[in-house]
Order: structure tokens, then C-alpha cells, then sequence
């Protein structure tokens, strides 16, 4: 009887790995740029982009972050980046760069009611003149021609906003081998009537981010470009994108950064369900059923309850294995034997995230997020 019980676990898991599996392949297939696009030079009028990044205590990255953008090909680029009342040297870095044309915004004090980087981006918005904004976070990397493949795209399929999924090129790093799985989530939970965006870099038409009244209406919301691109997806206007070695948009996180966001953004994700939130453990669970199956199998010598729980396994290695071949340039092999821990590691960010949200313990940027739905 308990055998079957196992069995049966065990079928349940292959159901969880194929769906998984289902949903990464189709997200790969579906919204990966298979070829450069022409150009932007090539548009009949090319449009003006306003890179907006705002920045809080970022002197780690924002050097490196100021000079790939100056990289940038695009020939009409207007570069903004606003300082959140930093304590660290950030705005010093800025300013060193306004000879090469980066304005230095300086941010005001932080309303009541607003979010520090919500506030921020509709800042940013305000200052900017250009036709397109690409919001980016500090820690995202870009190559020469990113820019231009953006608008080339965003043109092409006539939106009005575009979100990339970053991809990461230092892959042996341990903070990138024992990395949250924040991405994988975006993957398996985008859908057509629930668009996903990501906040490390998303373009947007000025005019229209206006219509819609800028980010005034989500001043609390942990993470407003999925609010636009639900929007946007109404009007058929929004478009999700993996990023690439063609497109070369990527990023750059420490450990502990990557965990403060995971805190900061799985419960909002969630939807603050409860329901959810144990739908998605129990997700992660059934990843580790075939390993307990293949335990008992062996300890009570059950060939059957063996070789099911070694098929599983091999599943999950070669699906986990598929996504991170296209996440990362290199140490795919090293990731997949690092998924128990990244396992276990989410479930206690889920646990983590629930409780700092219910109890209005998460903190961002030294400043406190309450509870808001």
C-alpha cells in the first residue's frame, strides 16, 4: 500500500515537471529573438529614447552601469539618472559624468503614500523628453546595439511597451550558481490574461504612460511595470521578450541583493494569496518527491518505484538544464547541481516573504514597505 502511496507521489511529480517543463519551452519558443532586427537607423524617423535609472546608495555598480549605457550606438539617447537622497558616494558618480551628457536628477524628499522607487520613476518620467523611456535598474547590463534592438522591436510590432528578461554572462559565480530562481517564476506564471514584467529593464511610450497617469497610480505597488503591462496588454500594446547573446540586455546581482528582492517581490507576485502561495510550495515540493520516491525505492528494493523516480530526476535535470543553457553564457552543469539547494533556498524566501509582509517587516533601501494589495 505505501509503495503505491510513493507511486503515486511520484506521478503527481512528473505532472509538476512536465507542466514546468511545457511552460519554459513554450516561453523560449514564444519570446525569444531568433535573429538581429534591422537597425533602428533603418526606421524612417527614429525616436528618441530617455534612459531613466534611478539610483539609491548604488556606488558598487553605478560606474560600470553609466559607462555600458554611454556604449550605447543609438544615436538619439538622452541619458537621466536620479539620486534617491543616497548616503554613499552615488550621486558623486553621477555628476562625474555630466560632461559626457548624463543629467543628474536629485531626488526630493519621499512623499507620504509613495514607494521610494515608484516615486522615483515618475520623477524620471517627468523630466524625461524622449519618445520611448527604457527604465533600468542599476545592476542591469546592456551591449552597444541593445538599445537599438529595442526600438527596433518595439517599432516592429507596434507596441507600446516592451519588457526584457535578462540573462547573465559571469555565470561561475557562486552568487549566480546558488542565485534565487526569480526569473524561472516569470516564466511559469506568464500568461496571456496575466502578462509579467520585469524591472530590470522595460521600454515604454512616454505619451501613453501619461494617458494612463504616470505611476500616480501605483504608488504602493512593489512592482508598477506589471501594472502597466497589464494595461498595455488591453490594448494588445504590450510585448515580453528573453534576452539573449543577439540582444545582449543582462545583469549583475549579489547574493544578498538577489535575496532582499526575492523577500521584496514573491508574495506581491502571489497576488498576497495565501492560496497561491501554497500552490506554488507545493510546486517546489513535488521537485523534490522523486528523490524521497528513489530513497524508499531502494531501501525496500521496489524496481518499479526506482526507475519512475530516476526517469523524474532526469527530467528535471534535463528541463532545469534547458533553461539555464539559455539564462546564462556557461556553468549550466554546475546550476543543475545546485538546484536542491536553490530549491530549498525558495521555499524558505516564500515562507520569509509571507511572514515580513504580514508582519510589515520588509525594508528596501533602508525604507519600509507596509502590506498593500
Amino acid at each position: 500500500m505505501i509503495i503505491y502511496l510513493f507511486l503515486g507521489l511520484n506521478a503527481i511529480s512528473l505532472l509538476t515537471i512536465l507542466y514546468i517543463g511545457s511552460r519554459i519551452i513554450t516561453a523560449y519558443r514564444k519570446f525569444t529573438m531568433k535573429k538581429l532586427l534591422s537597425p533602428a537607423s533603418l526606421l524612417k524617423e527614429l525616436p528618441t529614447v530617455s534612459v531613466c535609472i534611478p539610483a539609491r546608495n548604488e556606488q558598487h555598480a553605478m560606474l560600470g552601469c553609466i559607462e555600458r549605457v554611454l556604449t550605447s550606438r543609438y544615436p538619439k539617447l538622452e541619458i537621466l539618472v536620479l539620486d534617491d537622497n543616497s548616503s554613499d558616494k552615488t550621486s558623486f558618480i553621477i555628476k562625474s559624468f555630466a560632461h559626457d551628457g548624463v543629467r543628474f536628477i536629485a531626488g526630493n524628499e519621499l512623499p507620504d503614500g509613495w514607494l521610494g522607487k515608484n516615486y522615483s520613476l515618475n520623477e524620471l518620467l517627468n523630466e524625461a523628453s524622449g519618445q520611448y523611456l527604457l527604465f533600468m535598474d542599476v545592476d542591469t547590463n546592456i551591449e552597444p546595439d541593445t538599445i537599438g534592438q529595442l526600438v527596433s522591436y518595439i517599432k516592429q510590432e507596434d507596441a507600446q511597451m516592451l519588457s526584457v528578461l535578462p540573462v547573465r554572462k559571469d555565470s561561475y559565480r557562486a552568487n549566480v550558481i546558488f542565485g534565487t530562481l526569480r526569473y524561472l517564476w516569470d516564466i511559469i506564471l506568464f500568461r496571456k490574461n496575466r502578462p509579467v514584467a520585469t524591472s530590470n529593464a522595460w521600454m515604454a511610450s512616454r505619451e501613453e504612460m501619461l494617458k494612463l497617469g504616470g505611476f500616480n497610480n501605483f504608488k504602493m505597488i512593489t512592482q508598477p511595470e506589471t501594472e502597466f503591462a497589464k494595461l498595455f496588454h488591453e490594448k494588445n500594446g504590450y510585448r515580453f521578450i528573453i534576452s539573449n547573446n543577439l540582444l545582449g540586455l543582462g545583469y549583475e546581482k549579489r547574493w544578498k541583493s538577489q535575496i532582499i528582492t526575492s523577500v521584496r517581490l514573491i508574495f506581491p507576485m502571489l497576488g498576497f494569496n495565501i492560496f497561491k502561495t501554497i500552490l506554488a510550495m507545493l510546486v517546489i515540493l513535488m521537485l523534490f518527491a522523486p528523490s524521497a520516491t528513489l530513497v524508499f525505492g531502494l531501501y525496500v528494493s521496489d524496481l518499479m518505484l526506482v526507475i519512475a523516480s530516476l526517469i523524474n530526476i532526469i527530467l528535471i535535470a534535463l528541463i532545469y538544464g534547458y533553461y539555464l543553457q539559455r539564462i546564462r553564457n556557461n556553468g549550466w552543469i554546475l546550476g543543475i547541481f545546485a538546484l536542491p539547494y536553490q530549491l530549498v533556498q525558495e521555499l524558505v524566501l516564500i515562507i520569509w516573504s509571507v511572514i515580513s509582509y504580514k508582519l510589515n517587516l520588509v525594508i528596501w533601501k533602508g525604507r519600509s514597505i507596509k502590506h498593500q494589495r
